[in-house]
């Protein structure tokens, strides 16, 4: 088994927000693309520690910011790692992930949800209280509901919403383990987990 680093599974898992493009002879290239500029910094600074390149981030469409990192011979290695496959309903969990430590799979479910989780956008004014995991792919999803499952979360069923699958923490007390336990990288999404447990704490 290959161990990988805590940061190079969070970094897969936040690729589902993300992409890798081949073209051999041409084109070699990473991809994360968000709104919020200070998560890829985060993930710039991953692949500048671990593969020593830092890629450039730059404004891209309708208020989304794109990390681009151009090295073949680090696109190729991750491409490899992760199993890419597009379009994403058809990416299914790395096999090296599955064959990882529990500690280092969650390193991978926190960059999943980072990339693809919710919670209400303003929980002091929510009526509903949850955290919720949402991808295209059920073979994807279904893998981090197990590890949840390990942990001895009780996430919902997974059910179908709109384009995505989809199951969610709706348990107060597991929410505030998440984020205790777990937590999250992304600074608007840390931001409103703060605001969200605060509620929760009796």
């Amino acid at each position: 088994m290959q161990g990988l680093r805590g940061d190079v599974c969070y970094a897969i898992g936040a690729l589902r927000d993300g992409s890798i493009e081949i073209r051999v002879g041409k084109n070699y290239e990473i991809r994360y693309n968000q709104r919020c500029y200070h998560w890829l910094v985060e993930l710039q600074r991953i692949f500048y520690e671990h593969y020593g390149v830092r890629g450039s981030i730059r404004p891209w469409i309708r208020g989304t910011y794109m990390l681009r990192i151009n090295d073949k011979n680090t696109t190729l290695e991750f491409a490899d790692l992760c199993e890419y496959k597009t379009p994403q309903r058809e990416w299914t969990t790395p096999s090296i992930i599955k064959q990882q430590t529990l500690g280092q799979q969650l390193c991978y479910v926190q960059g999943f949800w980072d990339a693809e989780g919710g919670l209400p956008h303003n929980p002091s004014q929510s009526s509903q209280f949850y955290l919720s995991f949402d991808q295209e792919n059920y073979e994807a999803l279904n893998f981090i509901r197990s590890v949840l499952l390990k942990l001895n979360f009780n996430p919902t069923n997974i059910t179908r919403t709109g384009k995505c699958w989809q199951f969610r923490l709706t348990r107060k007390e597991e929410i505030i383990r998440y984020a205790r336990e777990i937590s999250t990288r992304h600074p608007d999404k840390q931001s409103r987990m703060r605001s969200l447990t605060q509620l929760l704490l009796p």
